[in-house]
């Protein structure tokens, strides 16, 4: 078996630049410590907004992961906000070297509840779900992989 962490790390963006408006990625979005009975085919491993997880039979949980956290400050009060992450799917990568013989995960299908509306205080919090999917073919090294991802939130 082979035995994963994966961690995402987010880049904030915010697009309305008169504001003084903030997100804060209070945790970030993290898949577990996961083993692999094999790489014959893609399998797909999904961390939900409540902090469920899914995971396909050839996908083992050794420790479970769970869904990013942000924290949205100084926007307008009761304002719709929208969020959006790109890319909309990405290639991990080893986290603190590299090399090329390592297969990567996929991780796509992004989920937040927006859009929404800030608080009185032009405040809130909100989570983000996202799914992890195999290569399918070749091998994984016991590494952590990374993924940097931009989040905008807009209005």
């Amino acid at each position: 078996m082979v035995y994963l962490r994966t961690f995402l790390f987010f880049q904030i963006l915010i697009f309305h630049p008169a504001l003084a408006d903030s997100i804060t990625e209070d945790t970030s979005l993290n898949f577990g410590t996961i083993a692999l009975k094999d790489n014959l085919a893609q399998y797909n491993l999904r961390v939900a907004l409540n902090g469920q997880i899914t995971n396909d039979d050839a996908i083992v949980i050794l420790s479970p992961g769970y869904p990013a956290q942000f924290s949205l400050t100084g926007f307008p009060a009761n304002t719709l906000i929208t969020i959006s992450v790109s890319p909309a799917a990405g290639d991990t990568q080893l986290a603190g070297f590299t090399n090329p013989s390592s297969s990567q995960f996929q991780v796509h299908n992004f989920e937040t509840l927006s859009p929404f509306n800030t608080d009185a205080n032009g405040e809130k919090t909100f989570t983000m779900g996202a799914t992890l999917t195999t290569s399918g073919i070749g091998s994984y090294m016991d590494a952590m992989y990374i993924i940097f991802i931009d989040v905008t939130a807009s209005y």
